[in-house]
């Protein structure tokens, strides 16, 4: 039996990308992800190392309020990243990846990963 922490049990392939100002999707480097609590600070992460050099291409501490997150298709989850005030997207190579990243992004913030989400959902009764 081989050593093999939390982190390189599981080697999930993703792309992240930033959305520029001129409104495209910048390739901001690929790298495997992890989503992790830190009980420390008593917060959960998403972060993603390059698979180049192993260096952090993304910290974001999640949300629990709101529903900014958004899966589209099989392998991209988006969000609005309020530290920077701009949106984030994870493209995975495999579907199984973005599932098992998508339960546990759900399970750390009390949500149904099956339940349906109304991105067109207006509640604007002003």
């Amino acid at each position: 039996m081989g050593k093999l922490s939390g982190s390189e049990e599981q080697k999930l392939r993703v792309k992240v990308y930033e959305l520029t100002e001129d409104g495209e999707w910048g390739d901001k480097g690929t790298g495997n992800v992890l989503l992790q609590v830190v009980q420390s600070v008593e917060a959960a992460y998403i972060f993603v190392h390059s698979e180049v050099d192993n260096s952090l291409l993304l910290e974001s501490k999640i949300v629990m309020d709101g529903d900014i997150y958004l899966r589209q298709g099989d392998t991209i989850i988006t969000w609005n990243e309020p530290s920077i005030r701009t949106d984030l997207a994870l493209s995975f190579a495999e579907s199984s990846a973005c599932q098992e990243i998508w339960e546990k992004l759900c399970a750390v913030r009390g949500v149904d990963p099956s339940a349906p989400i109304n991105a067109e959902d207006d509640d604007d009764d002003d």
